[in-house]
């Protein structure tokens, strides 16, 4: 205690009636507040000195962590929570975390200590400022009352402020001279602050839900803080809706092994448009519609659909990116949208979601983690979490299934979750509470554990040390930054931390001691502390390791249902793009072979049930199959990194296609039943029927193994059609997979049947009297003959071809913008992708601008194992490819073209079929290199006059496959890219949707893949006339 204070104190006589901390700590009782949460300094002390018997006080080492603490308590026990804090200084270390408590919207009560009213000009902080704006706009309200006797009639209006929709923290400045003084009395009232919507307005929304074929929910944290759960589950059922949560919510407000729930929204804007899948109508619930933390383009909600957000935050209302509006508690609106809306059928789809099991590593991954915690906690248990590097894995493998389960941070201050969870945990002290921190989160506010020991909180802590901030690296690969420092921090010992402030820790590596672990100390009371150090196996894991793992060797085919020993000795190998050496030896099917496919598929078209069952029927198996193969989405992304030399942070991002092309067709044909009903000249009845084709024979090519091959498979079984599949025989990993979900689903005998084969086995199945129909995607060589051979029997056919694609920036174009489509879209897979954007066209007069731009970021693509998720570009996945890239490589030098960057191999990578992106300028159309279909990471600069001579040029191939234009003005662009002959082109971006369909113009094929047009490919057209 300081002179001031003392002498302060000491002179100050008792006043007649109440004095202003009596009466603060009367009102406080009465609203059944008895808990203060402070950090101190000398001017606080006239508040907290003889505290009353029946209010504790609770210190926190650090103004945030107090502030987190009362914040957890308040979301926790679902009251408010009053805080006691330092004068300036103290509130300057909070800010952070008061404004995690707006975004979270607690309600908190917070007083700073000033200076006596006498010596404010003489204080060397405070005269100055005023404390009342310290904290804006991070706070509903801010006062210092002009009278002392005010202060509890402040504090009265703090609190019914707090806790008005949306609730939040308000603040009072307190002199410290004021809480001896005598006190105004104050009146104690209730008000009411549930705000409802007109009825007239919920009439009209259940209207705009009833009529949606396919509304949607997007559930955010007001669901959690309206105590809105059940009403929202009813209100799912009710419309049979999807369930998704909000990007970044900071609560769950859906159980989510119900099953309408589908999963966590990104906060990506195509990604999450994309999510939302055919969704016509899209309600959101207590959450910002949307918040985004990657900048992307595109719709943010699927196009055609509708949007209506729900909230009790008019400023949420107002700030929404689209659609009406309306600000009302959650639990009264959505129980009276219950009470209004029409029920609908229950889905036959299954769950929306799949919640995947692991196998026990080794060491611990996050994914084993979190799955071994779901498996051992408490299911009353509260879980708090701040591994940012680890949320996805959280979402994937730890489901919550109740109200007020799990927090996280809403934004604001670095280090919330650990002072966060002793804050909970001082709530009910019976009941288990769970803070999962990294170890770069936690060290924001470590000296919180020293709190958790003082007052024997009820709290097991996690950290999970993977030694650094290694969701910053993560960020820096996404965005192709490169290498980043400062992010290390592997030298901590969380145990001896913890054990310096008296709590006990342990420390565990090994995937088999997790559970053990995890469950001894959940049976234990107080506050103790576990050390995960987190393996680097799922992460930097090399080839050679990872083949052990996941590649099993094919022995034999599937046929007729049926897993069936080949009839012949043939063989095929599969090469590691990386090692050269051989990964594994399986079968190929000789003709006899194909000969028992075609016929298992023609017998179960012609006499089996699949072309007969009824539309729903079908939908039910493909949603079946979806599921199968989103549970081994890990799989097949690392068969293909392994086999084709795909980096494995694309395959994990892409492999999500699969079971989404299945799910697209399985909805597709549920709202069709594929027949027109029209009328004769002569007023007689006709009706158009689409009818299945037939047995298709379904030939991919190696690139992209199992996305291409269900393109065709998904639509083929949606229309009723059996297929005899033919992968590449380089790639054949990924259609075992799928084969084994297709055994699993329970198809019937003979729709799928898969036979490996080289070029000859791919010819025969292609002349096979008893195929259909051919669906083929390669080379446009490859195309020509398929097509000479089905028309010598007028066979039905489509083609999915080759491509020389061109992204033309026009005059106006921003090129920072875009560049980052550019760098994803001109070399993806290591430019083996059919619509890689291999030609880019720029105006002369801005050509150096663009070159020395993208130049430079090309230089720093990083190349080399694709198995490190750091690595931007794998190898070729063939030495002939090597060979080809390199030839045309060459012959672009010989042609007159300017190598900018690359032409050669990577240092340092002398084994494996490795080459550098390379770019050419000064190239004319005249050349190879801008008319053929390269296939690598070759890349040429070409420069036009004017926009006609733009046209002109990325006209001016054999192919026209895709294509992509950049401008600022979307209009112009949408005017240019009528003007490209292409079955596809992407204004200011690239863009490859499987809800939409994609196919080339002249020889880069005939037919579409993807969107309602693919289904076409599968469907003959009968007319059937009523006489």
């Amino acid at each position: 205690m300081n002179k001031m204070t003392r002498d302060f104190l000491s002179g100050s006589t008792k006043m007649r009636g109440q004095t202003v901390s009596e009466a603060v700590f009367d009102f406080l009782r009465q609203k059944g507040i008895d808990r203060i949460f402070g950090n101190p300094g000398s001017t606080e002390l006239p508040m907290f000195m003889n505290i009353p018997e029946d209010f504790s006080y609770v210190l926190g080492l650090q103004e945030s962590i107090v502030v987190a603490m009362a914040d957890a308590y308040a979301q926790v026990s679902r009251k408010p929570a009053f805080v006691n804090l330092h004068s300036a200084a103290g509130l300057g270390h909070a800010l952070g975390n008061i404004y995690t408590a707006y975004r979270n919207r607690a309600p908190l009560i917070i007083t700073t200590g000033q200076q006596s009213r006498e010596l404010l000009p003489h204080d060397p902080f405070l005269f100055a400022e005023s404390p009342t704006d310290f904290p804006k706009p991070y706070v509903k309200w801010a006062c210092e009352p002009a009278r002392a006797e005010d202060v509890p009639a402040a504090i009265a209006r703090a609190y019914h402020m707090a806790m008005q929709a949306p609730r939040g923290p308000v603040m009072v400045s307190v002199p410290l001279s004021d809480w001896q003084a005598e006190a105004r009395p104050i009146a104690i009232r209730d008000v009411e602050t549930v705000i409802s919507a007109p009825a007239e307005a919920l009439d009209r929304l259940a209207r705009e839900l009833n009529e949606a074929k396919e509304p949607v929910l997007v559930v955010g944290p007001g669901v959690d803080l309206d105590d809105a759960w059940d009403s929202a589950v009813r209100l799912a059922e009710i419309l049979q809706a999807k369930v998704w949560v909000s990007p970044l919510s900071s609560r769950c407000s859906f159980p989510e092994r119900h099953p309408l729930f589908a999963g966590f929204l990104p906060a990506f804007q195509p990604k999450l448009a994309q999510c939302l899948g055919n969704a016509d109508l899209v309600l959101v619930l207590g959450a910002p519609a949307f918040t985004y933390h990657f900048a992307g383009s595109g719709p943010d909600v699927p196009e055609g659909a509708e949007l209506r957000l729900i909230t009790d935050d008019p400023a949420q209302a107002a700030n929404a990116i689209a659609g009406n509006a309306m600000v009302s508690n959650l639990r009264a609106a959505a129980e009276g949208l219950v009470y209004r809306l029409r029920c609908r059928p229950r889905r036959t789809d299954g769950p929306a979601r799949i919640i995947p099991r692991l196998k026990q590593p080794k060491g611990i991954t996050q994914e084993f983690f979190y799955q071994t915690l779901a498996d051992v906690r408490s299911p009353e248990s509260i879980v708090f979490e701040e591994a940012p590097g680890g949320r996805d894995a959280l979402h994937d493998f730890f489901p919550i299934e109740r109200p007020g389960g799990f927090f996280a941070t809403a934004s604001g201050g670095l280090g919330y979750a650990l002072p966060g969870s002793v804050g909970a945990a001082l709530t009910k002290p019976e009941q288990p509470v769970i803070a999962v921190i990294g170890d770069g989160s936690s060290l924001y506010s470590i000296q919180s554990i020293w709190s958790a020991v003082e007052y024997d909180a009820n709290l097991l802590i996690v950290i999970l040390n993977n030694g650094g901030y290694k969701v910053l690296k993560a960020i820096a690969e996404k965005t192709g930054s490169g290498r980043i420092d400062g992010v290390d921090i592997g030298h901590m010992d969380f145990v001896k931390v913890a054990e310096a402030q008296g709590c006990k820790a342990v420390r565990c590596d090994e995937g088999e001691e997790l559970a053990s672990c995890l469950r001894s100390l959940l049976e234990m009371k107080g506050p103790r502390l576990l050390e995960v150090i987190l393996s680097e196996e799922e992460t930097e894991m090399n080839v050679a390791v990872r083949n052990e793992k996941v590649l099993k060797t094919p022995e034999k085919f599937f046929i007729n249902g049926e897993w069936v020993t080949p009839s012949g000795t043939g063989k095929l190998d599969v090469i590691s793009p990386v090692t050269e050496e051989l990964l594994l030896s399986y079968p190929e099917a000789s003709n006899a072979d194909i000969d028992k496919a075609v016929a298992a598929a023609r017998d179960a078209f012609d006499n089996g049930p699949w072309p007969r069952l009824s539309n729903k029927e079908r939908a039910g198996y493909l949603r079946k199959v979806a599921e199968l193969l989103t549970a081994r989405l890990d799989e097949i992304a690392n068969a293909w990194t392994t086999q084709v030399g795909a980096p494995i942070f694309l395959t994990k991002k892409l492999v999500g296609q699969n079971p989404g092309l299945f799910t697209f067709y399985a909805d597709l044909i549920e709202k069709d039943d594929f027949v027109s009903h029209r009328k004769r000249a002569d007023g007689g009845e006709v009706r158009v029927v689409r009818e299945p084709v037939g047995v298709c024979a379904a030939i991919t090519p190696w690139n992209a193994p199992m996305v291409l091959l269900n393109y065709k498979v998904s639509a083929a079984l949606a229309a009723g059609c059996t297929i005899v599949a033919k992968p590449s025989p380089e790639t054949p990993l990924e259609a075992y997979i799928l084969a084994e979900c297709i055994e699993q689903a329970g198809l019937p005998k003979g729709v799928f049947n898969l036979v490996p084969a080289g070029r000859e086995g791919g010819d025969y199945l292609v002349r096979h009297k008893g195929i259909d129909k051919v669906s083929f995607t390669g080379s446009t060589i490859a195309g020509r003959a398929i097509a000479a051979a089905c028309s010598e029997r007028l066979a039905r056919y489509s083609l999915e071809l080759g491509g020389k694609s061109a992204a033309v920036l026009l005059d106006d174009a921003d090129f920072a913008k875009a560049l980052p489509s550019l760098m994803v879209y001109s070399m993806p897979i290591t430019g083996q992708v059919c619509f890689s954007l291999t030609r880019i066209l720029v105006p002369e007069s801005r050509s150096r601008e663009f070159t020395d731009m993208f130049v430079g970021a090309v230089k720093n693509i990083k190349v080399g194992d694709p198995a490190d998720p750091t690595t931007h570009m794998g190898p070729l996945t063939m030495a002939r490819q090597l060979a080809r890239v390199e030839g045309y490589i060459a012959a672009g030098r010989e042609g007159g073209a300017k190598i900018a960057c690359g032409g050669g191999r990577p240092a340092g990578l002398d084994k494996g079929y490795f080459i550098e992106p390379t770019v050419f300028t000064d190239v004319t159309m005249d050349m190879k290199i801008a008319q053929e279909e390269i296939f690598g990471p070759v890349v040429s600069i070409i420069s036009y006059k004017d926009e006609d001579e733009a046209a002109k040029i990325a006209n001016d191939t054999m192919y026209g496959l895709s294509g992509a234009v950049f401008t600022a003005d979307p209009e112009r662009g949408y005017a240019f890219a009528r003007r490209m002959r292409t079955g596809s082109v992407t204004v200011n971006g690239m863009i490859v949707d499987i809800h939409h369909p994609f196919g080339g113009f002249k020889q880069s094929g005939m037919g579409r893949e993807g969107g309602p047009e693919g289904l076409e490919n599968y469907f003959e057209v009968k007319t059937i006339h009523m006489a």
